[in-house]
Parts: C-alpha cells; sequence; structure tokens
C-alpha cells in the first residue's frame, strides 16, 4: 500500500442489505440516501462517487465538467471530493431548479 492512498483511502461500499439500526441506509451503488449518511469529510474518489450515483467513472468526468458536482481536490493521481461537496452541490442544483422561470413572450425574448 503506498503512502498517498492511506492518507486519504475512499469510503469502501457497504454490502446489500437492510438500513442500519438508525434507519440509515448504507452507501450502496445508485444509493443517494447513502451518500448523506457519510460523514461530510468523508473522502470519495471517482469509482467510489461512480458507484454511489450508479454511474461509469466517465459519466462523473462529465458530470463534473458540466457543472453537475463540484470541482474535486487532488491527491496525487487521483480525484477526490467530499461527501459534503457533493451533498452541498446536489442542494445548489437543487434550489436552482426550484426557481420560478423567467417569462418569455412568444418572440423569444424576454418580458
Amino acid at each position: 500500500m503506498n503512502a498517498e492512498r492511506s492518507l486519504a483511502a475512499p469510503v469502501a461500499l457497504a454490502p446489500p442489505g437492510p438500513p442500519a439500526a438508525g434507519g440509515e441506509f448504507p452507501a450502496l451503488p445508485g444509493n443517494l440516501a447513502g451518500l448523506a449518511a457519510l460523514p461530510r469529510s468523508a473522502p470519495l474518489d471517482a469509482p467510489t462517487l461512480a458507484a454511489i450515483l450508479g454511474r461509469c467513472e466517465k459519466s462523473v468526468a462529465r458530470m463534473w465538467r458540466r457543472g453537475e458536482l463540484p470541482p474535486p481536490f487532488k491527491l496525487g493521481a487521483r480525484h477526490y471530493w467530499t461527501a459534503g461537496a457533493i451533498l452541498d452541490c446536489f442542494g445548489e442544483l437543487q434550489a436552482a431548479a426550484l426557481r420560478p422561470a423567467k417569462n418569455f413572450g412568444k418572440s423569444g425574448k424576454k418580458t
């Protein structure tokens, strides 16, 4: 095991199963509730985040480029996000989606 990997080891995915005793869901592939159950400072590398989101690593990179994910921090050759940064970004995206749309008339110009 190299020193770089041991400094910020990503959170391992929990095996499938019922919610934990506190009603929290483990971080399962495609289970965003599991992301919320992680500590906010938990480092997530691209493969782990892709598994949680139910996407491939390339899709995670595309989501980052489109602004759907915050920029990662780099440690050695790997990119990492924290669970808190991902959740904050999702909250901002949801708030933007809930804002009223600007009213455009038939001409396509803002009225």
